[in-house]
């Protein structure tokens, strides 16, 4: 078997004989590797669900305080975070409190807040609103009516409550034949179907006009816009500018600027497109944090 306590633990294996007769107990001696609370850190996760993603529908609708506490505690952290998000969330907002869970222990915190996902104002990037002192987004019945279309309004709203704002998925990924087709959309004033150095100079290029010329002919057509941006993409940081169309921390330059969002999440998505997104942030002079997502539980 093997075994551990969270990422704060050794992983380690003993050989055990199970018995088919009887019940039987197994006690195992964890060990640690490290321990941040003697340097000051404290461990936790800022995004985890008590219902949806595929189970915790069934039987019920979502698990109880106690059995995420009993996770929270099993991995070693010190807070866990549960968002009630759009499944199931009629049922699990009844868990909802202004201060941490009564499940709570002094190294073992829960509380329940809100990601806005599946509903309401997650059509810019999901949003993760901790610390809230009241769940109710003013004006709103449920996850159906009166929340806004982007996320400004709710992280401000969070915010006004002294909490704490951020995107759980923050990776905005490119897709370089796409963006290779807007940058000759946007760029290309003589209709040539390719990008000569002054239209570039009005745009933004994944790297330098010269090293995207690969046949040197002045000209920056589709396939070799693509390459760069493949090539820029795997770097970091990066000028590959994403299409903003799908996932991620869309909205995230805006709400920053606002004043509104605190921290970029990482370790749920891809690493170079979330770092990315943040090292541009702080590139700005903005004091963006980022939350490490250590994946478990779920």
């Amino acid at each position: 078997m093997e075994y551990s306590r969270g990422p704060e633990y050794q992983r380690l294996t003993r050989k055990i004989t199970v018995s088919a007769s009887e019940p039987q107990t197994v006690k195992v001696n964890l060990q640690r590797w490290l321990n941040p609370r003697d340097y000051g850190f404290y461990s936790g996760d800022h995004h985890i669900h008590a219902a949806g993603c595929a189970h915790y529908d069934n039987p019920t609708k979502g698990v109880t305080p106690l059995d995420m506490f009993k996770q929270v505690k099993g991995e070693g952290l010190n807070v866990g975070c549960v968002l009630t998000w759009g499944p199931c969330f009629d049922v699990q907002r009844q868990f909802f409190s202004s201060s941490a869970d009564r499940v709570s222990e002094p190294l073992t915190i829960l509380k329940y807040d809100l990601e806005i996902s599946g509903f309401g104002s997650a059509a810019l990037g999901h949003v993760c609103l901790l610390n809230l002192q009241n769940q109710t987004y003013p004006g709103t019945l449920g996850t159906v009516k009166g929340w806004p279309s982007w996320t400004v309004p709710v992280l401000r709203w969070c915010k006004e409550q002294g909490g704490v704002t951020g995107y759980p998925h923050s990776a905005l990924r490119v897709n370089p034949p796409q963006a290779a087709i807007r940058m000759i959309n946007e760029l290309d004033r003589d209709q040539s179907e390719s990008i000569n150095a002054e239209e570039a100079s009005l745009g933004l290029l994944p790297k330098t006009f010269a090293s995207i010329d690969e046949d040197g002919d002045g000209q920056l057509n589709r396939p070799e816009l693509t390459r760069a941006l493949e090539q820029a993409a795997d770097e970091l940081p990066n000028l590959a500018v994403p299409e903003m169309n799908g996932g991620g921390a869309m909205e995230i330059c805006v709400s920053t600027a606002e004043g509104v969002c605190d921290f970029v999440s990482a370790m749920d998505t891809e690493r170079i497109p979330e770092w990315n997104t943040w090292y541009h942030i702080l590139n700005c002079g903005y004091p963006s944090k980022s939350a490490e997502k250590p994946t478990f539980p779920v």
